[in-house]
């Protein structure tokens, strides 16, 4: 699962992940249902260098994600896009279609 996979079910501010009552859970957490940018970044990759890859990239286009994923008028779809963006930049989907 990829990032944008997680994003497209569900984008929250302020925590990693939360479910769905609401309640702040471990972006890997069975229950989780909605992540914040970094938190679906923490759910889709086991190891860290992996994850500051993504975060790299990431940031070269938008600064510290922390604060833009949790800025007032941010919106599902522009993470949505920023995803997009990082994975097809890292080949990990071509055209919006994941590489098998």
């Amino acid at each position: 699962m990829l990032p944008s996979d997680c994003i497209r079910k569900g984008w929250c501010q302020r925590y990693f992940a939360i479910d769905a009552s609401g309640r702040s859970v471990p972006a890997w957490h069975a229950t989780a249902c909605a992540w914040c940018f970094k938190g679906a970044v923490y759910a889709s990759y086991r190891y860290w260098s992996d994850m500051q890859r993504y975060l790299n990239a990431a940031e070269d286009h938008v600064g510290y994600v922390d604060l833009w994923n949790d800025t007032y008028n941010r919106t599902q779809a522009d993470v949505l896009a920023l995803c997009l963006l990082v994975e097809r930049e890292l080949n990990l989907i071509e055209g919006g279609q994941v590489h098998a």
